[in-house]
């Protein structure tokens, strides 16, 4: 064997070394961006579902006199039918609807708590997502 043989094969020897220390951290970062964009995605589509539910209890409000009860049922069901349809929630959610009326306005908040399911093991990762919209109506005179 020459020297040039020796040097070939250490150097071979210590990219691998190199590599199977840094491979681990590269794998966690690949990780951690690929389930942020996981969290965030559903965030947005929890947000979503909930400015929709706002907004469709505040049409009824605008439509006549409901109850309270109506405002929030019709709400919470539009903001459950939106996550079902995006797939977020088939069960497990927690929505949340409540209005109040205030100096001739009704405010119309949703608030809905969707589980999230991580696809890594990393620790940051969030076991639910909360999306929160309120929706302002006021009848015209």
């Amino acid at each position: 064997m020459t020297a040039r043989t020796v040097r070939s094969r250490g150097r071979r020897g210590v990219a691998a070394i190199e590599f199977a220390l840094t491979l681990p951290i590269y794998l966690t970062i690949v990780f951690a961006v690929v389930e942020l964009a996981l969290v965030l995605r559903q965030q947005l589509r929890v947000a979503h579902a909930a400015a929709d539910g706002a907004l469709a209890g505040a049409m009824i409000v605008e439509s006549g006199t409901p109850t309270g009860a109506t405002i929030e049922t019709v709400a919470e069901d539009h903001a459950l039918r939106v996550l079902q349809a995006e797939g977020v929630c088939l069960s497990g959610c927690t929505v949340t609807a409540t209005w109040a009326l205030a100096s001739g306005a009704r405010w119309v908040d949703v608030e809905i708590t969707a589980p999230y399911t991580p696809l890594s093991a990393l620790p940051w990762a969030p076991v639910s997502t909360v999306g929160q919209f309120s929706a302002y109506a006021r009848q015209q005179d």
